[in-house]
């Protein structure tokens, strides 16, 4: 509807959660067959290494969507990004700020509080490393999803329509406002019909919130809203 809503259904998922764990080339990016000491020693000595790596696979990613981004320019943005200069704070219904949202998002010491880490196998180079590049690659994506909610939840009132200053002209809600007058009916529909993308959304939501406030039985609200949908199309011409 074109009345402001809002939700945390962006900001509750935790998009970390949703990356699977990587796999990398081995050979590719030289990791070493043995470990050389301890975990930490391991992960710090090759965090460089590591971090490239998860920079890597990300734009890699993020090309498939948008092909024109895959060169140094997109990865130089990447890492701005994901850096102190784009820290976000607790939004919604976030009691305190999560770690990834603030400072380096890629940064060693995230990757060592992750619950994983104990139970992977400290022996094995391998599993270091595509643990340490998943768990970089995981808060790299919650930040990157946190900075763009602002836009999604623009990019949603855009398609809401609510930038336009009014769903209907001037004479019209001048007549209603100083007149009191309402149009009559044939006039309403020559109006909706004139945007017929904003209005047939428009009335399917409003039509839905009125039958979820009718009744609280599933399955008749679908059939209904099935008729609605139908007779907005006989409305706005669009039956075959």
């Amino acid at each position: 509807m074109r009345h402001s809503i809002e939700f945390d259904g962006l900001r509750v998922l935790d998009i970390g959660r949703s990356v699977p764990r990587v796999q990398v080339d081995h050979d590719q990016i030289e990791t070493p067959p043995n470990l050389e000491g301890s975990v930490i020693d391991f992960l710090v000595q090759h965090y460089g290494r590591l971090r490239a790596t998860a920079l890597d696979l990300i734009v890699q990613q993020h090309s498939m969507l948008f092909p024109y981004e895959d060169g140094e320019e997109a990865r130089t943005r990447l890492e701005v990004l994901l850096s102190d200069r784009c820290a976000v704070g607790p939004s919604g219904r976030q009691a305190q700020t999560e770690l990834w949202q603030i400072g380096d998002a890629l940064r060693l010491d995230l990757v060592l509080q992750a619950p994983e880490l104990k139970i992977i196998d400290h022996s094995s180079p391998t599993e270091l490393t595509e643990f340490a590049v998943t768990e970089m690659i995981r808060n790299a994506y919650r930040r990157l999803h946190a900075l763009e909610f602002p836009l999604v939840e623009w990019f949603f009132n855009v398609f809401l329509q609510t930038t336009q200053p009014t769903q209907l002209p001037l004479d019209i809600l001048y007549v209603s406002a100083v007149e009191r007058k309402r149009p009559t009916p044939a006039e309403a529909a020559v109006v909706m019909k004139e945007n017929a993308t904003f209005w047939k959304a428009e009335l399917q939501s409003i039509g839905n919130q009125f039958l979820l406030s009718a009744h609280s039985d599933p399955r008749l609200t679908t059939l209904q809203n099935a008729a609605l949908y139908q007779q907005l199309k006989r409305f706005f011409g669009e039956e075959e």
